[in-house]
C-alpha cells in the first residue's frame, strides 16, 4: 500500500456557471496502521493561497476554519467510508464554494497532513463560465476556449462587425456608382 502512506486522488476538473455552487472533491485512502484520529489537518487552498479552508482535528472531532475570500462562501468537510477488508479506510475531502464568479477560476489544492509525517496534495482546476440568460427558443453554447456565451458580447460583436462591413460595402458601391455617373455626365456635356 505505497509504503504505508496516505494516497490522495483529486477528482476531475470542475466547471460551474457564475452564481452557482462548485463542489471540488478529493478522495483518499488511509493504510490500516494509521489511526485516522491522527490526521490532524486537512486544507483546501485557492490558487494563490490567500484564501483557504481547513479542518483541524481535536480528539477525532473536526473544526472548520475559513480565511480570505472563502469566509462566508465556502464549506469544507470530510466524509469517512467503512473499512475495506480491514486493510484501508477511504475518505473524501470536499470543498463547496458558493456563488462562484469569474474571479474564482484557477487551481485549488487539497492537502492532508498526518502530524508532519506524511503530507499529500492534489490539485483540481475550477473553470467558471458565464451564466447568460437564454432567450426563449434560442439555444446558447459555451466555447471551451473563450468561456463566453453566444448570447453575450461575442455575438453582439459579430453583429456590429457585420453591420459596419455591410455599411462600408454599400458606401463603396455608392461611391463607384456616383463616380461612374459623374464620368458619364462629363462625357455627354463635353466638360472636363
Amino acid at each position: 500500500m505505497n509504503g504505508g502512506l496516505i494516497q490522495l486522488k483529486p477528482q476531475h476538473n470542475v466547471t460551474a456557471k457564475e452564481g452557482q455552487n462548485a463542489t471540488l472533491t478529493w478522495e483518499f485512502t488511509v493504510p490500516p496502521d494509521i489511526d485516522v484520529t491522527e490526521m490532524n489537518d486537512m486544507t483546501v487552498w485557492a490558487e494563490k493561497r490567500a484564501s483557504y479552508c481547513e479542518l483541524m482535528s481535536g480528539g477525532g472531532v473536526y473544526h472548520t476554519f475559513c480565511y480570505g475570500d472563502f469566509v462566508g462562501r465556502a464549506e469544507v468537510a470530510v466524509t469517512w467510508f467503512p473499512k475495506h477488508d480491514n486493510r484501508t479506510r477511504k475518505g473524501q475531502l470536499e470543498l463547496v464554494l458558493t456563488n462562484v464568479t469569474r474571479e474564482d477560476i484557477g487551481w485549488y489544492e487539497g492537502e492532508i497532513k498526518l502530524h508532519g509525517r506524511d503530507i499529500r496534495n492534489g490539485k483540481i482546476f475550477l473553470h467558471v463560465t458565464e451564466n447568460c440568460p437564454a432567450p426563449s427558443g434560442v439555444v446558447t453554447a459555451v466555447s471551451p476556449v473563450s468561456s463566453r456565451c453566444c448570447c453575450d458580447g461575442f455575438s453582439k460583436g459579430i453583429g456590429v462587425g457585420l453591420g459596419i462591413g455591410l455599411l462600408g460595402a454599400v458606401l463603396v458601391i455608392l461611391a463607384l456608382k456616383l463616380k461612374t455617373m459623374y464620368s458619364a455626365y462629363q462625357n455627354t456635356t463635353g466638360t472636363r
